[in-house]
C-alpha cells in the first residue's frame, strides 16, 4: 500500500482524533473510514474534472 502525506486543518484533525477515541480505533483507521465515507457519498458517474463547453 502506498503512503500518502497530507496536511489536515486543525479542526478536522481534532474531529478525527475524537471519533477515533470514541470508536477505539487509531487515527489512521479513522481517516480511512472518513475517506471511504466521502468516496461512497459521491455519485458514481460524477466528473472529477468537468470540461468547459465552447460557445458556438
Amino acid at each position: 500500500m502506498a503512503k500518502i502525506s497530507a496536511a489536515l486543518p486543525t479542526d478536522l484533525h481534532s474531529r478525527l482524533v475524537d471519533r477515533a477515541r470514541e470508536a477505539d480505533r487509531s487515527v489512521s483507521a479513522e481517516l480511512r473510514v472518513a475517506i471511504r465515507e466521502h468516496v461512497d457519498a459521491q455519485p458514481a458517474n460524477a466528473q472529477t474534472h468537468p470540461t468547459t463547453k465552447k460557445a458556438t
